[in-house]
C-alpha cells in the first residue's frame, strides 16, 4: 500500500514474491530495478521491525501505554484499556463463560499495547495485527481478540467470530462513540475525523450478526460511567474545550465527580439518534426498508434500545405487510390509539361499567388472550402474536367501533362509562404497540 504496488498471491492467499507496478513511460530494465530496490528497502525494515519488537513481551509495551494519550484530553491509552476491560466484560453478561471472560480481560490488557511497536510506528495500519502475529503462539484465544478488536476495519470487512473478539469489538466502538461526544465533536455533514460513522455501522452488524440481546441504554451508562471514572482528574482541563454544552458537562464532572442526569440523557439521545441513522441507512441500502416500518417500530414504547430484537421485529412487519391479515391488523392497533390517546386515566377495568353486548365481548377477548399473546411477545415470537392479536381483536373491534359510542358525555356516571371504554382501548393498542410497533404510523390503504 506504501508504494502503490500490486502484489502477486497464490489461489490459497499465500504472499509472493512478485508484484506489478505501474509507470507511465515505457517500461525498461531501470525502472523495474528501481522499484525491486525500494520494496526490498521496505521489506527490510520491516524485518528489522519484526525482530526488534519480539525481543520485548507484549506486557512490556502495555505497561506504557500510559505515555500515550487518547483523544488529547480523555487520558491516556492505559485508562482506555481500563474502560475496555470493564465495557467488554459488561458486554459479556450472560452469554460468555468464564474462560471467555478470562480470555477478554487479558486482551484488554493488550490489545493497545502494540501501538508502541516500532512495526506500528512504521505501518500504522497494522495495529492490533502486529499484537496479534506477536502473540499468536504463545496465547492464540488471546491474540485473536487483540486483532478482532478493530473488526470490521471498513465497509465489507469480516466481522470478529470469537466470543472475546466480538465483546472487545463492542467496548472499542461503544467507548469510542461515548468519548468523542462527550467532547462535542461527534460527526457533521461529510466531516468524520473518528470514523464514528463506520464504527457505529459495525456495533449494528455485530450485534444482529450474532443475536446479542443488547440494552444500548445500558452500555451507554456503563461507558460514561467508565469514561468518567478515569478523565475526572483531567475534567477541568477538558471543560475548556470551545464547546457550551461540553463545558457543562465536564465542569459538572470535576465539581460533583458524576454525570448530571439532563447531560447524561443528552448524550444518551444524541448516541441512540446517531445509531438510529445508520442502522436506517442500512436497511435502505441493503433492503428498500419502508420507512414507515421502521418508525411503526422505532416509535414503540421498547423503541431501538435492543438492536437484535428491533431487527427482528422490522423482519416481521416487513413480511406481514404482504399478508392478506395486513389492513386489518393496522387499523386495530391505528383506531385504538387515535381513539384512547388522550386518556389520562390508568388503572383496571371496571365490568360493572360496560353496557353494550359489544364492549363486552372486547373485554373479554382482551381478558381471554392478553397473557398468551404477551407470552408469545416475550419469547420474540413476533409473527405468531400478531397473527393471534389479528384472530382475537380484528372482527369484536370492528363490531365495536361499528355499534359503540366511546365518548359519551353528560354526567358523573356517563364520563365513568367513556373513561372504561378509552382504558379497554388504550389496553388493546399497549399489548401490540408497547411489546411490538406503534402500527398508527402506517397509513392504511
Amino acid at each position: 500500500s506504501h508504494q502503490r504496488y500490486f502484489p502477486f498471491k497464490t489461489r490459497d492467499g499465500k504472499l509472493l514474491n512478485r508484484f506489478i507496478t505501474v509507470s507511465n513511460i515505457t517500461a525498461n530494465k531501470e525502472i523495474k530495478e528501481g522499484n525491486e530496490r525500494v520494496i526490498k528497502a521496505r521489506l527490510s525494515d520491516a524485518l528489522f521491525f519484526w525482530e526488534q519488537d519480539r525481543k520485548t513481551p507484549l506486557e512490556e509495551y502495555a505497561k506504557r501505554l500510559d505515555s500515550i494519550a487518547f483523544l488529547g484530553k480523555l487520558g491516556t491509552m492505559k485508562e482506555k484499556s481500563v474502560r475496555l476491560k470493564e465495557l467488554a466484560l459488561f458486554i459479556s453478561e450472560g452469554w460468555c463463560d468464564n474462560k471467555a471472560k478470562q480470555t477478554i480481560g487479558r486482551a484488554a490488557e493488550l490489545c493497545k499495547a502494540d501501538l508502541l511497536t516500532g512495526m506500528v510506528g512504521e505501518f500504522p495500519d497494522l495495529q492490533g495485527i502486529m499484537g496479534y502475529e506477536y502473540l499468536k503462539d504463545k496465547e492464540p484465544g488471546v491474540a485473536l481478540a487483540i486483532k478482532e478488536h478493530y473488526q470490521p476495519r471498513f465497509a465489507n470487512d469480516q466481522l470478529p467470530e470469537s466470543k472475546a473478539g466480538i465483546c472487545l469489538a463492542l467496548a472499542e466502538k461503544f467507548d469510542n462513540l461515548v468519548s468523542v461526544f462527550s467532547i462535542g465533536e461527534k460527526p457533521t455533514g461529510s466531516s468524520d475525523p473518528y470514523g464514528l460513522r463506520r464504527q457505529a455501522l459495525g456495533i449494528i452488524k455485530i450485534i444482529i450478526a450474532n443475536k446479542l440481546n443488547l440494552s444500548l441504554n445500558s452500555i451507554w451508562n456503563k461507558a460514561l460511567g467508565s469514561l468518567i471514572g478515569s478523565v475526572r482528574p483531567f475534567a477541568d482541563e477538558v471543560a475548556k474545550l470551545p464547546y457550551p454544552e461540553v463545558q457543562e458537562f465536564w465542569k459538572a464532572v470535576a465539581h460533583t465527580h458524576q454525570i448530571l442526569d439532563n447531560h447524561r440523557n443528552q448524550i444518551k439521545n444524541d448516541l441512540n439518534k446517531f445509531i438510529e441513522a445508520r442502522l436506517y441507512q442500512i436497511l435502505d441500502e441493503e433492503e428498500h426498508i419502508n420507512q414507515n416500518i421502521f418508525n411503526a417500530v422505532l416509535f414503540s414504547i421498547a423503541g431501538l434500545d435492543n438492536l437484535y430484537l428491533f431487527q427482528s421485529k422490522l423482519n416481521v412487519l416487513v413480511k406481514l405487510s404482504k399478508d392478506s391479515i395486513w389492513n386489518e391488523l393496522v387499523e386495530v392497533v391505528e383506531r385504538t390509539h387515535n381513539i384512547s390517546k388522550n386518556l389520562k386515566v390508568e388503572g383496571d377495568i371496571n365490568e360493572t361499567l360496560l353496557k353494550e353486548k359489544e364492549e363486552i365481548e372486547l373485554w373479554n377477548a382482551y381478558k381471554d388472550n392478553e397473557d398468551a399473546i404477551q407470552k408469545l411477545i416475550d419469547a420474540e415470537q413476533y409473527e405468531e402474536a400478531s397473527h393471534r392479536y389479528h384472530q382475537v381483536f380484528a372482527k369484536p373491534a370492528q363490531t365495536f367501533f361499528e355499534k359503540v359510542f366511546v365518548n359519551v358525555t353528560g354526567d358523573a356516571e356517563k364520563d365513568n362509562i367513556r373513561n372504561n371504554r378509552l382504558l379497554l382501548l388504550k389496553k388493546i393498542n399497549q399489548l401490540y404497540s408497547s411489546g411490538i410497533a406503534d402500527l398508527s404510523r402506517i397509513p392504511r390503504k
